[in-house]
């Protein structure tokens, strides 16, 4: 795209979020403007919908939409395509006065924001566990294993957020008994279908380690530091078998 195109894309957007531009001046008074903004905005609400669809169950639809709108108002869509659309709305939500009472609520958006980066991210080779047969337990300490891009994780150390995410995105109904204390969720697309868990607080704490390139000594270390009850072995072992971690 021209430089020139660019900026008159700019600043169109501008002119439907109701910026003065001088450079449009002929068409800020124009009838059809008004139409088109509105349609903009709608569309980027019933994107937030399709995007966020255990947060539009959760508060309503009506709730939803409002604080939807609220959101388009004020951040413009900066791609074509809105199947990204709302990265920063999880921060909105806790910010948006209306929803200060359901304080879970930004929480779930952030596991809908990370099923989307789930189901975006590009496609890689799980490790073959087989290629960990010969390794020596020694040799296995001390080797850092690279994530898949198609993972993520969330740990929230006060709410039941996988609880409240899971039943609100498989619409169904809400368990009987809730505790409410902290949960965590991995996301990981495998085989184009996409799986999500409770995680621990030390899981959570692997995962991290492991993102930052830690050897498996090292985030075992910090993860029985943040949780001593965690069962490495099968946790590991439940990790190899999602194929959380990357081909070598």
């Amino acid at each position: 795209m021209s430089t020139q195109l660019s900026r008159y894309h700019e600043a169109f957007i501008g002119l439907l979020y109701g910026e003065a531009r001088s450079e449009l001046s002929h068409l800020q008074h124009q009838p059809g403007i008004a139409v088109y903004r509105n349609s903009v905005i709608k569309a980027c609400v019933d994107a937030l919908d399709a995007n966020f669809p255990s947060v539009s169950r959760l508060t309503g639809t009506d709730f939803f939409r409002e604080m939807a709108r609220g959101y388009a108002l004020e951040r413009p869509p900066y791609e074509g395509e809105l199947v990204r659309y709302g990265d920063a709305f999880p921060a909105f939500i806790s910010a948006y006065p209306p929803a200060r009472e359901l304080t879970y609520s930004s929480a779930v958006a952030e596991l809908d924001k990370l099923w989307l980066e789930v189901f975006c991210a590009p496609a890689s080779a799980p490790l073959d566990v087989h290629a960990l047969a010969s390794t020596t337990a020694d040799t296995l300490g001390t080797t850092s294993l690279r994530l898949r891009d198609s993972v993520r994780w969330y740990w929230h150390p006060t709410l039941p957020v996988f609880t409240l995410w899971a039943f609100n995105r498989e619409q169904t109904a809400a368990p009987e008994t809730i505790h409410w204390q902290g949960e965590g969720a991995l996301l990981v697309r495998c085989q184009q279908r996409i799986f999500a868990e409770p995680l621990s607080q030390g899981g959570s704490v692997f995962l991290t380690a492991c993102r930052l390139g830690a050897t498996l000594d090292q985030a075992s270390e910090q993860a029985l530091a943040a949780e001593p009850a965690l069962a490495l072995g099968p946790f590991f072992s439940n990790l190899l078998s999602r194929g959380v971690f990357a081909a070598f």
